[in-house]
């Protein structure tokens, strides 16, 4: 069985408005305003999982100082 044992994602709409969302917390943007950042979302990591065969994943929100943004990231994972 594989296992990939840290995987973070993102809600879709997260990602569609990333610029605006960055603006919102300056410790998430300091971490991942980088060009060369690629975020997923639940259903890029299943597609990948099924590509690679990995069998199950840990899935992880991300860091966020603001207590809404930390709330909507955490929100899609549950």
């Amino acid at each position: 069985m594989k296992i990939d044992v840290h995987v973070h994602i993102l809600a879709p709409d997260f990602i569609k408005d990333l610029r605006n969302n960055m603006d919102r917390d300056k410790h998430f943007k300091l971490l991942h305003d980088n060009p060369k950042a690629k975020f997923a979302t639940a259903e890029n990591v299943l597609e990948n999982m099924d590509k690679t065969g990995v069998d199950k994943s840990i899935i992880f929100g991300f860091c966020c100082l603001d207590p809404g943004m930390a709330r909507e990231t955490n929100d899609y994972i549950i």
